[in-house]
């Protein structure tokens, strides 16, 4: 299966999450034939600041260097955003027929909107 074909139907998932949870979900993909400008779909990008062709991550980079082991998909690891929000974040290696690493599926959670909800009640 071509590359763009295979990175389109992340495309779509990334499309539905956003629209599902569109305050507090950031949906991102990843085309790792450019890494300085990797960034192909993005939704809710007010979460983290970023942008299509943006580049990519340390994460994502590390993953293609392969000097240390990191599984294709890490769920519930913490990040924080650009205003310092927490992220509950989730990163998917996308690979092609031959295993070949062509790109990413990411999620960035923001939980201030809970971290404020938990304050309001205690």
């Amino acid at each position: 299966m071509h590359q763009k074909t295979i990175l389109q139907r992340y495309v779509q998932v990334a499309e539905m999450l956003g629209k599902m949870f569109p305050n507090i979900l950031e949906a991102i993909v990843h085309d790792f034939s450019d890494l300085d400008h990797s960034i192909i779909f993005i939704i809710n990008g007010h979460i983290s600041g970023r942008q299509v062709g943006d580049g990519a991550t340390e994460l994502g980079l590390r993953r293609l260097i392969g000097g240390e082991k990191i599984p294709d998909m890490i769920v519930n690891y913490r990040n924080r955003n650009f205003r310092g929000n927490h992220l509950k974040s989730a990163s998917l290696a996308i690979r092609n027929d031959k295993g070949d690493m062509i790109g990413a599926l990411c999620l960035n959670f923001d939980l201030s909107f809970f971290e404020h909800f938990r304050h309001f009640l205690t």
